[in-house]
């Protein structure tokens, strides 16, 4: 039996006419060689040939066999394919739901965490105001904004992820220069980073939305920080002019690279590469989904270069402004 997936089609036209000796023109490879005596039957379902059945041996005085062989043969097969698409819509459905029971606790966990920071510093100076130097109410103060950010920025990935899905992704193009951007977003730097700029002389402006921009070098940079390898994470935003009319805009970091069986997957929604050692915060796994999407959605490609053991390279290009 050779089902109709594997072969071309020019196989199944030669025999769609019924039982008959096997036709010269389909006796090449991909099928092997056959007696003068082979006969071919088109396995039909519901008037749609899915394969052949080839009886190589004296079957030509036996049609009405050939037929009811062909017949069950093809029933057989409707039912295993069958049998295998509903097994592959269970798996599918059970990798969901477990995605979706692991980004419930990812999203309780990173809402939670900037949450609890705040209220504790809240509390404290509330509590111990007067008591407190001022350069320690200053602290506090400084590590209020820089959670109520974080959580904002959580915030907007899960709204921008739903904007993807339904294609609804807003962005507003207009010519907007990049090193101003690129030092607001490294001077946010998440705590403990250390953020090196390096922007090429006479950088000139890219057609981009200035907003959507600022986010995507902030996912890039919470990327890196989060796959450096050390407590003190060194991450350097680089920008160039590639191919005449694009500007590059590069962030790289020292951690150990990326499993290259994870590549492929890297941009996808909801996944992250893994628990290694090396991590040092959660996540949801939608930051390098919303950069991707915010890129393109400006006109723009993205990608990585990876070097295990020795970091990443993330970069994407956006259109330069005509001079």
């Amino acid at each position: 039996v050779y089902l109709a997936e594997s072969r071309p089609d020019a196989f199944y036209q030669a025999a769609a006419t019924g039982p008959s000796p096997f036709p010269e023109s389909v006796t090449a490879d991909p099928l092997p060689p056959v007696g003068p005596d082979a006969v071919v039957t088109p396995l039909q379902v519901a008037g749609e040939t899915i394969g052949l059945l080839v009886l190589d041996g004296p079957a030509r005085g036996a049609p009405a066999l050939v037929a009811t062989l062909a017949t069950q043969a093809a029933l057989a097969v409707q039912n295993a394919q069958r049998l295998a698409q509903e097994l592959e819509t269970v798996e599918r459905l059970s990798e969901l739901a477990r995605l979706k029971s692991a980004f419930l606790a990812s999203v309780s966990h990173e809402l939670r965490t900037p949450l609890a920071a705040i209220i504790g510093f809240a509390e404290v100076l509330e509590s111990r105001w007067d008591n407190l130097p001022e350069a320690d109410r200053e602290h506090f103060l400084h590590r209020m904004v820089a959670q109520g950010g974080r959580l904002r920025r959580l915030i907007e990935n899960l709204l921008d992820s739903t904007s993807l899905e339904t294609g609804n992704l807003r962005v507003t193009l207009s010519p907007v220069a990049i090193e101003p951007a690129i030092r607001r977003v490294a001077d946010a730097r998440p705590e403990g980073a250390v953020v090196t700029v390096d922007v090429a002389a006479d950088l000139p402006e890219v057609t981009a939305d200035e907003g959507r921009l600022e986010q995507v070098l902030t996912n890039l940079i919470d990327n890196a920080v989060k796959h450096a390898g050390s407590d003190a994470a060194e991450v350097t935003i680089a920008a160039r002019v590639v191919d005449g009319d694009q500007v590059e805009v590069s962030v790289n970091d020292r951690g150990p690279g990326i499993d290259p069986d994870f590549l492929p997957r890297l941009f996808d929604a909801f996944t992250q590469a893994g628990e290694s050692p090396a991590r040092r915060q959660g996540g949801v796994g939608i930051g390098l989904h919303i950069a991707r999407g915010i890129v393109e959605a400006m006109n723009g490609t993205i990608g990585v270069e990876n070097n295990p053991g020795e970091g990443c390279r993330f970069w994407f290009r956006l259109p330069a402004v005509a001079a």
